[in-house]
C-alpha cells in the first residue's frame, strides 16, 4: 500500500501522543502543514502504508447518518473483537477515519475505517 495523507482538526497535545489517540496505539505520522478554515484548525497529516480494516454503509438523509455510522462501527469492533477469518481479537486503535462519499442521484455512502497495528498477526 502508499502513504496516505488525511486532514484531522488539531487540539493541543496532553502528552508525547496527539489527542485522538487517547490511551490506544495510533500510527505515526508527518504533519506535512497546519491550515486554518472558517475558525477550525487542521493539519494535513503523511501517514506510512499501513493495514486498515474498513467497512461501507449506504445512507439517504442525514438522519440516517447517525445511524451509518454506528452501523459501521459496530461491524468493525465485531471484526476486532474475532469475528475475522482468523478468530483473532485485534486491540482498539485510533483514530477511526471516516470519509464520506456524497451521493449525486443515489445513496451517500460513508466508508469508516480502523487502523491495524503492524506487530499483529492478522496485518501482515
Amino acid at each position: 500500500m502508499s502513504a496516505s495523507s488525511i486532514a484531522l482538526p488539531v487540539r493541543e497535545p496532553t502528552s508525547d501522543k496527539p489527542w485522538f489517540c487517547h490511551d490506544l496505539d495510533c500510527p505515526q505520522f508527518e504533519v506535512l502543514e497546519t491550515n486554518s478554515s472558517k475558525g477550525v484548525k487542521y493539519e494535513l497529516r503523511k501517514y506510512p502504508a499501513a493495514r486498515w480494516v474498513y467497512t461501507m454503509v449506504q445512507f439517504d438523509t442525514e438522519d440516517d447518518f447517525k445511524k451509518a455510522q454506528g452501523t459501521a462501527f459496530m461491524r468493525l469492533f465485531q471484526y476486532i473483537s474475532g469475528a475475522n477469518e482468523a478468530k483473532a481479537k485485534i486491540a482498539m486503535t485510533a483514530p477511526v477515519v471516516d470519509t464520506i462519499v456524497p451521493g449525486q442521484g443515489e445513496p451517500t455512502h460513508i466508508w469508516r475505517a480502523f487502523w491495524l497495528r503492524r506487530a499483529h498477526g492478522i496485518a501482515r
